[in-house]
């Protein structure tokens, strides 16, 4: 075969993965604005082993995502998603997400804990609403 059309096919098939991986990432990432809306900036910021804390109703969680997901894992209920957790009457309630900065075990915990790792700067904050 000519070295032009080796170059051309080699050229033509990169094409055509880059346009495939590009379109894999529109779809992506139509995916999570879909899901979270207003909220898909928090996707790209928060971690696995996060702690939220819905100021609304005074409930806390771990945060455990996927890549795709964002579930909230608390006590009393297994696994729920972002919105169910947020919303209070069906209205977006104040929440924070924090980070914390050595391994911490919540699973005992209570609000007023997790007030005084707050005070202890024991968490850093991520997010606000």
């Amino acid at each position: 075969m000519n070295i032009k059309i080796k170059y051309g096919l080699i050229v033509l098939t990169i094409s055509i993965f880059a346009l495939i991986g590009f379109i894999g990432l529109g779809f992506y990432t139509m995916e999570i604005e879909d899901q979270y809306g207003d909220y898909q900036e928090l996707f790209y910021k928060v971690e696995s082993n996060d702690i939220i804390i819905n100021k609304s109703n005074l409930n806390y969680g771990v945060i455990e995502k996927s890549w795709k997901r964002i579930n909230i894992k608390q006590r009393s209920i297994d696994s729920t998603d972002l919105y169910q957790f947020i919303k209070d009457d069906y209205s977006v309630g104040n929440f924070e997400i924090y980070r914390p900065l050595n391994r911490i075990d919540i699973s005992n915990a209570n609000y007023s804990d997790l007030e005084n790792l707050i005070k202890n700067n024991r968490l850093k904050l991520i997010f606000k609403r």
